[in-house]
Formats: C-alpha cells, structure tokens, sequence
C-alpha cells in the first residue's frame, strides 16, 4: 500500500462521503422492500441479524477510523512505515476478533439466533440467515476498515466507486437469489 498525503482530501471527500452514504441507504432501502415483497416473517427473520451486522459494522468503523487519524499523524511526521504499520494492526485486529466470533454464530447457530431474540417459530429462518451470513462479518469488517485506508492512500474516489459498486451488487444480487433462484431469506444472507 502507498500511503501519502492527500491536499485535496478536505476539498473532494464531504461530497464523495454524502454519494456513498445516500447510495448505501439506497440500497438497504431497495434490500428491505425486496425481502417485505417474500413475506413478513422473512422481514422479521432477517431483521433479528441486523444489530449483529450494525455493531460489527461499527465496531469496523470505529476501529477503520481510529486508524486512519493514527496513520494521518504518523505521516504528518513523515513516519510512512508507521502509517503502514497501524493500518495492517487493524486490519489484524478486527480479523482477530471476527473469527473467533464467526467461528461462535457457526458452530452455535441456534444459540446466536436465541440471544439475538428469535422465536421458536422464527428460528429456522434465522438460522438459515446466520449460516449464510456469518463468514461474510470478517468482509465486512475488512471493507470497513480498507475504505479509510483507501481515503488515507489519497484515493477517496476509489474508495466511494468500491461502496457503490459493492451496494450496487447487493441489489441486484439479493433480487436475483430471493425471486427468480427463490432461495427466500438464505438468498438475502448470501448476497450480502
């Protein structure tokens, strides 16, 4: 990774940030219409995963972000091997704790689904959605904490194409899996 200076980051980013935050909105929006379109119990299903999905989505943010203001210090010093170091501790670290944690919804589903707050009518879609949907929690940390190192390498504009797409492809695929595949709630785990 090349990480530099950016002096255009404070003028470009506010912008590029708004795009990728509408077009991720948009396209839970879209992913919440398609899975109301299979039935309601299919909503409720997948909705008891979504604090799970949240607090690791956040916990990613904050870690991505933490490192990205280190990293920016570091190279406001000149120090460019420790900006480089701190992003891939991060990176490692989030690894660290989502494997253990994905290793845990996998070999515990019915467990998970139970402290997530499914019912018993409930649990057999929530499980299919947590198998299908658990290994991809380490990917989505790792993209939570790559798209501030991307801003930080002086590439923002990579980084918002990289979040549209990737929303872009959530759409589509979770259309294609839940209606004409017919795969219901383990379609929307896998497009995710």
């Amino acid at each position: 990774m090349n990480i530099k200076s950016n002096p255009d980051w404070d003028e470009k980013s506010p912008q590029e940030k708004r795009i990728t935050i509408i077009s991720l909105c948009l396209s839970f929006i879209i992913v919440i219409f398609a899975v109301l379109q299979m039935s309601g119990i299919y909503d409720k299903a997948s909705n008891i995963c979504v604090p799970l999905l949240m607090v690791l989505t956040g916990f990613g943010l904050m870690v991505g972000m933490g490192s990205s203001i280190t990293a920016s210090l570091c190279l406001s010093r000149g120090r460019v091997r420790m900006a480089r170091v701190n992003v891939t501790q991060a990176l490692l670290f989030v690894t660290a704790v989502a494997l253990p944690l994905v290793g845990a919804v996998m070999l515990f589903p019915e467990g998970t689904a139970y402290w997530l707050g499914s019912s018993e009518r409930l649990l057999p879609m929530v499980v299919d959605y947590l198998v299908w949907f658990a290994p991809s929690m380490l990917f989505t940390l790792w993209t939570a904490v790559a798209m501030f190192a991307l801003r930080l390498d002086g590439a923002p504009k990579l980084a918002m194409w990289c979040s549209l797409l990737a929303a872009f492809v959530n759409v589509v695929l979770d259309w294609l899996f839940i209606f004409p595949f017919g795969w219901g709630v383990r379609g929307a785990a896998f497009a995710t």
